[in-house]
């Protein structure tokens, strides 16, 4: 893309780009987002709307290419924002520097290797990484190379380090050490595996579905419990979707106090500074006020909560959100509203009352009943008018019920936030299994290079996971699956939600599988080998004592037969099972011709002593 075209795309002259700056080129590139999502989620057709996602990608793609031909990044600015928290903004990460990249296999401190990167934040980056310690897999947050010189970005990560230290709780990510070698600074800290709220929202969105009361509460309790552990020394002041990470075990944990202050009596003296994502700060944390507590947290708390309720973040003169959602009690909202006060006096006290304001209150309105029994009746009726013949062409009686039937709005709330989980659980294994196949032809790559003895083994699990999973049918019937899904998702009634349930579970499912079948993949070529060396040994003791072959020498074949079937239909995790059960069963065949041959000996033994003495008496 050249420069004219780029500044053309955000509306701007190209004969004065070298006079704008960053919050110049940000703010137009901003609009231009602005009008282009409105148009995507207003868009009539989904060949419009894949137009309108290509002219987002050209839109961001002119951004970066503006602000890295014509803006000089420096380490201050003038925004109530530094650089690190302008990343957390909508499309202004480009604003921050480079990406820290460490290659996959890189050892920091000689225990820590680098496997996948993750993510990246305003103050690092993420990998997944294997301590060779703890023989297990973490996650490691390098500080960005740009902050390494500036002593205060400095500090602030470490602080990050040093209050999680502090902070053990079961709903707070567990942070293990901080360490600086090789020119780094990083920490490293318990490896979650699972999605961010942000995810789980986009995930509602796409069903076109806001969270219950029931679901914000199970997220907001163990969320207040963290803080109000955390808030005996300190505040978080980044409260935000993005922080808060639901497991794959279903547990919600609170993330990142890269921005967190220690409230010492020398640190409240000094002057305040904005810390935090905009669209969540508390007043007074924009207006930069030395004295922050807790019910800055609260305030943010509050801002979630009216997002994922309403779908919408608050922002300027905010309306009660019993006003603006359906079902929401007014008390409800008036206590959110109450939380989103102003001052910070006019809030609760605690994270503890809000909570209990919210579950103590938190009934949404009932939906009236309705006369099912008088219009199943009237069904009954219709059906028997419109006559057997309409019920043959559109398949049975049931789908004509179905579209006569009152609609369950409970129900269809229920099944779409189970959806929701579906499809997120989809994400999680469709992005193990691209770092999998990642990281897989890395390790190829670099035993080759480095005349592993593991490169057989890698080779060997690479080929299969070629040719049987990424190149095979599965994962595109599955492609194809997930999208029959998303189309039922959107013609949104009642039944094509029931059936597009079925059929993510079944793609969910799908993905699950393949995951296991990967996993197997790895282990399959050493239980092979494992099994013919224990087969050999058998072999050679059978002739050594001229032995006929036994029970589970025989079972050992058949078993050894399946395992070679189950890998050639792509089952690894049966062939591994075959495999390992087959050599089970030869080394029993080995001990039981052994026991047997010194139970001989015995015998032997025993009848030459009885006929010594026989002969003597």
């Amino acid at each position: 893309m050249e420069v004219q075209q780029a500044a053309k795309l955000l509306g701007l002259a190209e004969e004065v780009m070298d006079k704008k700056s960053a919050s110049e080129i940000n703010k137009a590139y901003q609009e231009k987002l602005n009008q282009l999502e409105d148009k995507i989620a207003s868009a009539p057709t989904e060949v419009l709307k894949q137009k309108l996602v290509s002219m987002q990608n050209q839109l961001q793609e002119a951004h970066q290419l503006l602000l890295n031909k014509f803006v000089q990044q420096t380490p201050h600015s003038s925004s109530p924002l530094s650089q690190t928290k302008l990343a957390d903004l909508p499309g202004m990460a480009s604003t921050v520097s480079n990406q820290q990249s460490l290659e996959v296999g890189t050892v920091l401190a000689n225990r820590y290797e680098i496997n996948a990167f993750i993510a990246q934040g305003g103050m690092g980056a993420v990998y997944r990484a294997f301590d060779k310690n703890r023989n297990e897999d973490i996650a490691i947050k390098v500080m960005l190379p740009q902050l390494m010189s500036d002593e205060c970005a400095k500090e602030r990560f470490l602080d990050e380090a040093r209050l999680s230290s502090q902070l053990s709780h079961p709903s707070i990510v567990n942070v293990f050490d901080v360490q600086q070698v090789d020119g780094l600074c990083f920490l490293t800290m318990e490896l979650l595996e699972g999605q961010d709220l942000r995810q789980l929202i986009e995930s509602k969105a796409l069903v076109r579905q806001h969270f219950s009361l029931e679901e914000v509460i199970e997220i907001l309790t163990p969320i207040c419990a963290a803080l109000d552990h955390a808030h005996e020394i300190t505040v978080h002041r980044d409260i935000k979707p993005e922080n808060i990470y639901l497991t794959d075990e279903g547990k919600y944990k609170l993330m990142d106090f890269g921005i967190a202050r220690v409230m010492s009596t020398s640190q409240r003296t000094q002057t305040g500074a904005a810390s935090g994502t905009a669209y969540y700060m508390a007043p007074e944390q924009l207006k930069g006020v030395k004295n922050i507590d807790g019910r800055a947290d609260q305030y943010a708390l509050a801002v979630l909560v009216y997002e994922l309720l309403s779908g919408d973040v608050p922002a300027g003169v905010i309306e009660p959100l019993h006003e603006v959602v359906k079902g929401i009690n007014k008390k409800v909202g008036l206590s959110i509203q109450k939380a989103l006060s102003a001052k910070p006096e006019n809030r609760f006290d605690t994270l503890t009352e809000f909570l209990s304001a919210l579950q103590g209150t938190g009934k949404n309105i009932a939906m009236p009943s309705l006369p099912i029994k008088k219009i199943g009746i009237a069904a009954a009726v219709l059906i028997a008018i419109l006559g057997l013949s309409m019920a043959a062409t559109n398949g049975s009686l049931d789908n004509i019920w179905q579209a006569l039937k009152p609609v369950d709005k409970a129900l269809i709330a229920e099944q779409k936030a189970d959806i929701a989980k579906l499809q997120g659980e989809i994400k999680n294994y469709q992005k193990r299994l691209e770092k999998g196949q990642r990281n897989l032809n890395a390790e190829a790559r670099d035993a080759q290079r480095n005349n592993s003895n593991e490169l057989k083994n890698l080779q060997y699990w690479q080929r299969l996971s070629d040719d049987y999973l990424f190149d095979g049918n599965e994962l595109t019937d599955l492609e194809g699956e997930l999208s029959k899904g998303e189309n039922l998702l959107r013609q949104d009634t009642e039944l094509t939600i029931q059936q597009a349930g079925q059929v993510l579970t079944q793609v969910r499912d799908g993905y699950k599988a393949l995951w296991a079948q990967f996993n197997a993949a790895e282990h399959l070529l050493a239980a092979e080998q494992g099994n013919n060396k224990s087969r050999k040994k058998w072999r050679l003791y059978k002739t050594k004592h001229k032995l006929t072959e036994n029970k589970d020498a025989k079972q050992a074949q058949l078993e050894e037969e399946q395992a070679v079937d189950f890998q050639r239909d792509a089952d690894f995790v049966n062939s591994k099972r075959q495999w390992l059960l087959a050599t089970k069963d030869w080394q029993q065949a080995y001990v039981t011709a052994e026991n047997l041959l010194v139970a001989k000996q015995d015998a032997t033994q025993a009848r030459n002593k009885w006929n010594k003495r026989k002969k003597v008496y």
